[in-house]
């Protein structure tokens, strides 16, 4: 049977690590986050390319998009 693993497990766990392991921890988990907002971004930027290519987005100024708010609200 699989014990479950905490985030408190995990964080004594990295506490019993010698300093050079932990560092070298960080130093992955950082990367590892770094990646993980890359993808995240390169989808968005995917996504917004194809609504734009659709049609689906529209341009202007804040000035016209503020026009276009405030007419929706009468």
């Amino acid at each position: 049977m699989n014990k479950e693993v905490t985030f408190h497990d995990i964080i004594e766990m990295v506490d019993a690590l010698p300093e050079s392991e932990k560092e070298e921890l960080i130093d992955i988990l950082r990367k590892r986050c770094i990646v993980e907002r890359r993808n995240k971004l390169k989808k968005d930027i995917q996504k917004v390319r194809k609504e734009f290519n659709e049609t689906k987005t529209r341009t202007g100024s804040v000035t016209d998009i503020m026009k276009e708010i405030r007419s929706c609200e009468d």
